[in-house]
């Protein structure tokens, strides 16, 4: 991989909530730079946080989601719905994903789009916004993709082993606190938890980098988190979530039915075992 692409999404809610995108952030640094910026850990210690690559370019971007923020999602992200349209802020529309593509297109390719929990959360959420704004899962063509949790557990799996009691966390903020031993500044802001990332990676850039590029994934492959395939348009999306809907309380009413039937079952048969023995 030529270029990395760090990126973090904050959004409405969690996945379950069919969530839309509130704020992106894209930071992109060429390889040779991560690679350049490696310090050796002094001995028995964190090390010092170290300044992001001086070439770097950005695109960060605050969005209208079109529907309401969790309450738990405003109070980690600081945004809301009220306040993302009282300041006339767009929505993930064509025009976005236009400005997405361009972004990546100035970047020396093979890029890698990088994210920290993105298998499960960053990468299909933005593939359900590209398919909901009308382009197909393969808006990104060209593009890789890779998991910065799976990239660290597998790197900490290659190394000497570590003995501890505790189940060791991969979470942003505890990985940064291991290496730095210090709290990651603008948590659950889109930018700071993107230079945040960068700083855990060039802790040792090498190793993730030939992680990287051994079992990094075509972004196409990413399955929407939610809504229609590729191609599919906004009536399309919007029927497709409809039938997930109305799958999803189907199987609620089916549960609910169950759950009065079982207890009427069993006294049916308690009834039945009682006066058998009576009328013989």
């Amino acid at each position: 991989m030529e270029t990395l692409v760090f990126m973090d999404l904050e959004a409405t809610g969690l996945p379950f909530s069919q969530p839309k995108v509130t704020e992106l952030c894209l930071v992109a640094i060429h390889r040779h730079a991560l690679e350049a910026s490696q310090q050796a850990p002094p001995p028995g210690g964190a090390s010092s946080v170290p300044p992001t690559p001086r070439v770097a370019d950005k695109l960060c971007l605050c969005v209208a989601p079109g529907k309401a923020c969790s309450a738990a999602a405003s109070s980690l992200t600081g945004l809301n719905t009220a306040m993302l349209t009282a300041h006339r802020r767009g929505p993930f529309d064509s025009a976005l994903a236009d400005l997405l593509q361009a972004f990546l297109r100035r970047q020396r390719p093979p890029l890698c789009l990088v994210a920290h929990n993105g298998d499960r959360f960053d990468f299909p959420l933005l593939q359900a916004e590209l398919s909901a704004a009308g382009l197909g899962t393969d808006a990104l063509s060209g593009a890789f993709c890779a998991d910065s949790i799976t990239a660290l557990r597998a790197l900490d799996r290659s190394g000497p082993p570590i003995e501890s009691s505790q189940r060791k966390s991969y979470s942003l903020g505890n990985v940064y606190a291991r290496l730095f031993g210090q709290a990651a500044p603008d948590t659950h802001t889109a930018e700071g938890d993107v230079l945040a990332l960068v700083s855990v990676c060039q802790a040792r850039p090498r190793p993730l980098l030939q992680w990287i590029d051994t079992n990094a994934r075509p972004f196409s492959s990413v399955r929407p988190m939610y809504g229609g395939g590729a191609g599919t348009d906004p009536g399309g999306t919007h029927d497709a979530v409809t039938r997930t809907q109305y799958r999803n309380t189907s199987f609620l009413n089916t549960s609910h039915l169950l759950a009065l039937l079982g207890p009427l079952v069993i006294l049916t048969v308690a009834v039945a075992l009682y006066w058998v023995p009576w009328a013989s």
